[in-house]
């Protein structure tokens, strides 16, 4: 399927240890996936398209340099940042996917337009200008559209260049 996601982003900078960031994206379909079943045993046959809900995308963070070192060693590969940061998420279906049906058999979105929002909260660890580590956990905010339990992220970025 094709997607397209323009978006609109904020960043706002109090002051030199704090931060606040934001954006709206909106995430609409393009076209939708083929849909194929082999109901008689002699091959797929197309029997539809699938195409997602179109989405709204809403974020909003606060971010605060605990420990900043910004010494002019580029090279440096001791802890030179220390960032906790809290981020709120909701998503929201603009309309209800599809469903495919064919004879007894149907694929698709059976929930109508859910809207889900969850609360991440995590820090990012610094190691000069070349490589950060991110921790966070994740966790669903409202119980009727619980997508997941929890979500622990752990992401390394070194930059070669």
């Amino acid at each position: 399927a094709v997607r397209l996601q323009p978006f609109l982003g904020a960043l706002l900078t109090p002051s030199e240890r704090w931060f606040a960031h934001g954006f709206a994206q909106f995430d609409a379909a393009a076209s939708g996936n083929p849909v194929s079943l082999d109901s008689t045993g002699h091959g797929l046959q197309t029997v539809g398209s699938l195409t997602d809900a179109n989405q709204l995308y809403l974020d909003a963070g606060v971010g605060y340099w605990l420990y900043r070192d910004d010494s002019t060693l580029k090279h440096r590969r001791a802890l030179t940042g220390i960032i906790p940061t809290v981020e709120l998420h909701h998503t929201l279906a603009a309309q209800a996917g599809d469903v495919v049906r064919a004879g007894a058999y149907q694929v698709g979105n059976f929930d109508g337009t859910p809207g889900f929002t969850n609360l991440v909260a995590g820090s990012t660890f610094e190691f000069g200008q070349r490589s950060q580590l991110v921790v966070a956990y994740g966790t669903p905010l409202d119980a009727r559209s619980r997508q997941y339990d929890g979500a622990l992220t752990v992401a390394f970025t070194h930059l070669t260049h």
